[in-house]
Order: structure tokens, then sequence, then C-alpha cells
């Protein structure tokens, strides 16, 4: 994966950050499906989701939830892989996967993906 240098437009940065963000996905994608899918399978709709939280001047903590979605992403595409990605993570915590330490049988490609124990509530 090749690194990336920050520079000063602020334009050029978010080009530059979806740019990382797109290798991610690719990256992801090629560990997770390898060689077991036809060559024409590709990641085409991809949102990153962020918790981001701040003390503020009184010591209370705040916080929000900020949405990246895939260069080019339209907004329905985009729900409606949050709406699949929550009925994943439902699935996974109703099987007992969610904290547990038990074997998860494997995806494709041998990977399978493991869900992130949900953040404490924001004030």
């Amino acid at each position: 994966m090749t690194t990336r240098t920050r520079t000063l437009s602020t334009a050029h940065e978010e080009h530059e950050a979806f740019a990382l963000l797109d290798d991610a996905i690719a990256a992801l994608s090629a560990i997770a499906y390898g060689n077991d899918t036809d060559q024409n399978t590709v990641p085409v709709d991809a949102v990153l989701i962020v918790r981001v939280q701040r003390d503020d001047d009184d010591g209370d903590r705040t916080g929000h939830v900020a949405v990246y979605p895939r260069v080019g992403a339209q907004p329905a595409s985009t729900r409606a892989l949050i709406e699949k990605a929550g009925k994943l993570l439902d699935q996974a915590t109703a099987d007992g996967d969610a904290g547990d330490d038990q074997p998860r049988p494997a995806g494709p490609g041998g990977w399978t993906p493991t869900p992130t124990p949900a953040a404490p509530p924001m004030a």
C-alpha cells in the first residue's frame, strides 16, 4: 500500500483521504475474498462510519457520528449498505458471536468479520 503525503489544499486533502479509503477497501476486499471469487468481483459501495467524541469545557463528553461514503456513492445505496451492516451485526449478536471467544465459521476467502463491541452511550 502506498503512503500518501499531506498537502495544503483542502480539496486535495479530501481527494487524498478518499483515495486512502479506496486503497483500504481494495486491500480488505483482497484479504476477504482472495482467489476464491470471480475475477470480475469488485467492491462497489462502501461507507466508513466513525464515532467522534470530545470533552467539553465542563468535562462532559459530547459526540456525534460521522459518515464518509465512498466517492460517487448515492445516498440510497449508502443507506441500504448501513441497514445491511446493521442486520449482520444484529445476527452476529443473536448468534452469540459478539464478545465471545468461540471459533467462528470462515467467510469468503477464509476471513471472518468480527463485530466491534458497541461503544458506551454518548451523553
